[in-house]
């Protein structure tokens, strides 16, 4: 993978090559690749600034203390190395220059020892399941701190959120797979239950919401596999600051958009595989005019809350991926989107040529991905040659096209990708 600049406050390293010399190697496309022959590799490179074994399972210990000092190394992603152990993060410690890490299964000491490196700008914590909310006090020494990310925490406590508002420079948070409705953890009228959150605080998001709210340049957030409630969703429409959030793979309650309506600087909304949005909670998203990115993946959409969203007028990046209900009907309410430069739509069978005639009468439209559309033929993709702006065409497991086809696709669109019968052409 090729880019110009190394990764900042993101989840997936990119690591390039610059004036043929290696700034970055990325071992985690081979999950089962020998420690010996990673170390081997490395030594190659004494300036290397980049290094990702996410999900390698053999890496080990050895590898650190097989390594020759890297003095410029700022980017190490170790999650799901389940060899590694909380102890061994203190090997990280030698590496002064690190401003990025990605670690599974940390403990509290193990963060503790982590915390040592306190010019973190990225930390990325995954299967947290042994970090306590007590454990959490360590993240008070990174206060060039970032972008921080937990996923698969032990449920925080309010006690969690006050050492996480003690990171003032933080901008991102993400927060992934927590419950914070309490329905995993045990029934809300059980007296075990009642018990444990009058000791603990535990577990309700809208009680969080003043720490977060002492974050000055907190803009990012992301409670991804949340069970939210009506409250928690109150208590995110306080937090003002906010331009993106994601609330992926959540349980959201009907009052939940409503309640967004006061993010009034929100850019981007995550709503993708939320399997409670229904075609009423539209009502409340053509009240937020002001979006520009919206991901309706999986949701249960038909042509009446496709009409409503046609009134986010600077919606620039739409997602409606896996929303198989919608029609030609719906798509030409979409054409009336003036600021629409993105747009994906898949598995939606109803669809036809018409639907590809309004789609070529948006103005800005740059980029189009339709996934699983079988009925779509060749002259039926020609009518998008109509669109004037219109360069980047991706096809995946939908009609099937010929070599010569394709070509004359190609000499239209400056980027196009074709996936067909598992293959790439």
């Amino acid at each position: 993978m090729i880019t110009e600049t190394l990764p900042q406050y993101s989840d997936h390293a990119c690591f390039f090559s610059e004036h043929w010399k290696t700034v970055g190697l990325d071992f985690s496309s081979y999950p089962n690749i020998d420690e010996a022959k990673c170390i081997e590799r490395i030594k190659m490179y004494p300036d290397i600034r980049s290094l990702s074994f996410k999900n390698c399972s053999n890496i080990t210990h050895i590898l650190f203390d097989s390594l020759p000092r890297l003095c410029k190394l700022e980017f190490i992603d170790l999650r799901g190395c389940e060899n590694l152990r909380s102890k061994d993060v203190k090997a990280l410690q030698k590496y002064h220059e690190l401003r990025h890490i990605g670690f599974s299964n940390i403990s509290d000491k193990g963060l503790s020892e982590l915390s040592q490196n306190t010019h973190l700008l990225s930390l990325s914590l995954s299967g947290c399941t042994r970090l306590t909310n007590g454990g959490l006090k360590s993240l008070a020494s990174f206060q060039n701190l970032k972008y921080l990310k937990l996923t698969e925490a032990t449920p925080l406590s309010n006690l969690a959120f006050k050492h996480i508002s003690h990171l003032k420079s933080l901008e991102e948070l993400s927060l992934s797979g927590l419950d914070f409705s309490g329905r995993h953890s045990g029934s809300l009228r059980s007296k075990w239950f009642r018990k444990l959150c009058k000791r603990e605080g535990y577990p309700w998001f809208y009680k969080a919401e003043p720490y977060l709210q002492s974050l000055p340049h907190l803009t990012r957030l992301s409670l991804s596999g949340a069970e939210l409630l009506e409250q928690d969703t109150r208590a995110l429409g306080q937090l003002s600051q906010l331009k993106h959030l994601s609330l992926a793979h959540s349980v959201l309650p009907l009052a939940a958009l409503k309640n967004l309506i006061a993010l009034k600087k929100l850019e981007s909304l995550d709503l993708h595989q939320c399997w409670t949005i229904r075609d009423l909670y539209m009502n409340y998203l053509a009240e937020m005019p002001w979006l520009k990115e919206l991901n309706l993946s999986g949701a249960e959409l038909h042509d009446f809350g496709l009409k409503k969203l046609a009134k986010i007028t600077n919606l620039e990046t739409l997602n409606l991926q896996d929303c198989s209900d919608i029609t030609d009907v719906g798509i030409e309410f979409l054409s009336k989107l003036p600021s629409l430069k993105k747009l994906c739509i898949g598995d939606a069978r109803f669809l036809t040529a018409a639907a590809l005639e309004s789609l070529s009468n948006l103005p800005h439209l740059e980029s189009l991905l339709i996934y699983g559309c079988e009925q779509f033929n060749f002259n039926d993709l020609l009518i998008l040659k109509k669109s004037p702006h219109l360069h980047h065409l991706r096809l995946e497991h939908g009609c099937i096209l010929s070599q010569s086809e394709i070509n004359q696709l190609q000499a239209h669109f400056q980027s196009l990708f074709i996936t067909q019968d598992q293959e790439n052409i």
